[in-house]
C-alpha cells in the first residue's frame, strides 16, 4: 500500500509539473521602435514619392533626423483605378514590411493609409491623415491592436 501512495504521489507531482510548464508564458516581444518618438510627421509629398518606383527599386523615406524608412519595393500594385498600393521591405528593421496605400475618390482627392509592424515586435506606427496634406505615423502596440482585431 505505501508503493501505491507513492507511485500516486510521485505521478501527481509529475503532471503538475507538466501542466504548469505548459501553462508558460512566451518570451516577450521586442520594442523594435522604442528609442523613436510617439508621433511622427509626415508630408503628402513625402508619400507621393513612394509610388514613383517600381518593384526591387530601392527607395527612402526621411522622416526623422535619425528614422529613414529605406528599403527596396517588394509590392506595387494598382488594383483599380482609384487604389494603388506599395509595400517596402525594410532590411534596417528586420525585414518588416512598410505598406501604404492611396486611395481617391469621385473627385479626384485621395488619402493615404498605411502600416509599420510585424506580428513578430511588440510596436510598429500607424499611417494617419491629420488634416489638410498632413500626416502622421503613431506609435502602435501591435499585441492590442492584433487582439482587438481577432476578437
Amino acid at each position: 500500500m505505501k508503493n501505491c501512495t507513492l507511485v500516486l504521489c510521485a505521478c501527481l507531482c509529475i503532471f503538475t509539473s507538466l501542466s504548469i510548464q505548459a501553462q508558460k508564458a512566451s518570451s516577450a516581444k521586442i520594442y523594435l521602435f522604442k528609442n523613436y518618438p510617439a508621433v511622427i510627421n509626415c508630408t503628402e509629398a513625402q508619400l507621393a514619392e513612394l509610388f514613383n518606383h517600381g518593384n526591387n527599386v530601392e527607395v527612402s523615406l526621411p522622416l526623422t533626423s535619425d528614422l529613414t524608412l529605406k528599403g527596396p519595393v517588394k509590392w506595387w500594385a494598382k488594383k483599380y483605378s482609384n487604389l494603388q498600393t506599395v509595400s517596402l521591405k525594410l532590411t534596417a528593421f528586420h525585414n518588416i514590411l512598410f505598406s501604404v496605400s492611396r486611395r481617391y475618390d469621385a473627385a479626384d482627392n485621395f488619402t493615404y493609409v498605411g502600416h509599420l509592424y510585424h506580428t513578430d515586435f511588440a510596436d510598429g506606427y500607424e499611417l494617419k491623415k491629420v488634416g489638410g496634406t498632413s500626416y502622421q505615423f503613431v506609435k502602435i502596440e501591435t499585441d492590442r491592436i492584433l487582439q482587438l482585431c481577432s476578437k
